[in-house]
């Protein structure tokens, strides 16, 4: 953005970890921060910035600890402005022309997140886990929508021990990511 190497954002967080029962709970967080972007009015097309504040949230619950359900808003600007200097022509005796203005930094859209994830513990070496999560306005772009599902298995111990069918089973493990 600028040239220097002050740049730096100030986060203050608040989390909610409730167990409603002893096989439920839910969950979440609230992120807000403060982006001061240490910037130069001789070599750099940003020129200054004001009041960048950015925000991102999650809630969630929990059942017996391994499935989960989450929604939440990913990392978005919220409020501030962002100053330019941008060279447009070049006079006749060489002199630059510029085009100096402002612009807001905030999101025009944010993304959302869904995602539900399961594991299932078959003994104490092994579990499997299945997730999906649908993405929507990813990277804050409009209807820029995608999903992501995939299945994994865990061991804990020596491969070299699992019987032929069960490592053949590991490698058919799988995951889809697509984009719309």
């Amino acid at each position: 953005l600028g040239v220097g190497e002050n740049h730096h954002t100030t986060y203050a967080t608040a989390r909610l970890n409730h167990n409603l029962s002893n096989k439920l709970s839910v969950n979440g967080n609230y992120q807000v921060g403060y982006t001061n972007v240490e910037s130069s009015k001789d070599f750099s097309l940003i020129t200054g910035d004001s009041g960048l504040t950015s925000q991102s949230w999650n809630i969630g619950t929990a059942y017996k600890v391994n499935n989960k359900l989450t929604f939440g808003a990913t990392y978005a600007v919220t409020n501030g402005t962002m100053d330019y200097k941008v060279p447009v022509a070049r006079t006749l005796d060489g002199n630059v022309l510029y085009n100096e203005g402002s612009v807001s930094a905030a999101s025009q859209v944010q993304e959302h997140n869904v995602g539900l994830s399961m594991n299932y513990n078959a003994s104490e070496k092994f579990s499997l886990s299945a997730f999906g999560e649908q993405r929507y306005n990813v990277a804050g772009l409009n209807n820029n929508d995608q999903y992501k599902v995939g299945v994994n298995a865990n061991y804990k111990g020596q491969l070299e021990k699992l019987p032929f069918e069960l490592l053949e089973t590991a490698n058919l493990i799988t995951e889809l990511d697509t984009s719309s």
